[in-house]
């Protein structure tokens, strides 16, 4: 057995039943990821980080956005030091809301899903920049990872 299947656990990835359909929303979104080897290997790298993703719905704004915060506020590195201890995190976005005319760059939500598992990724692990207390606007990077999703999607 691996050391990081030794960390996994079973509640690895969560998804708040916020209303009806959000779940349902989130896990079809879910569901394209998992069927990409790129997405594939997010979540498997999530699921053995030893820490838990909770996905839920962010309160109503206006224009709506998308976020990743780590339950404890010390896990990340302090600046050029190295990894920090790593933290359970909460990915907070609403599918139903993408593409939203208000982020044209984002695009569809699946991507942006997958853009804020990888975020999300980083603070599992403690190698996120330490928050700096207000989420900014919902971003999807434009790099490499992104587009071999992106073709891993629309190609199989």
């Amino acid at each position: 057995m691996s050391s990081h299947a030794a960390n996994a656990r079973s509640d690895w990835l969560v998804v708040t039943r916020a209303e009806p359909g959000y779940a349902e929303a989130v896990v079809k979104d879910m569901s394209r990821i998992a069927k990409t080897a790129s997405g594939r290997a997010v979540l498997e790298r999530i699921r053995a980080s030893g820490h838990a993703v909770q996905i839920q719905k962010p309160d109503a704004v206006d224009p709506p956005n998308a976020w990743v915060r780590p339950h404890a506020a010390d896990a990340n590195a302090p600046p050029r030091t190295g990894a920090g201890r790593g933290s359970d995190c909460i990915v907070a976005y609403d599918p139903r809301q993408w593409p939203n005319p208000a982020h044209a760059s984002v695009g569809s939500s699946d991507v942006l899903l997958f853009t804020m598992l990888r975020e999300a990724l980083d603070h599992l692990l403690g190698t996120a920049d330490p928050p700096h207390g207000q989420a900014g606007p919902a971003v999807v990077a434009d790099d490499a990872v992104v587009a071999g999703y992106l073709r891993e999607r629309d190609n199989g």
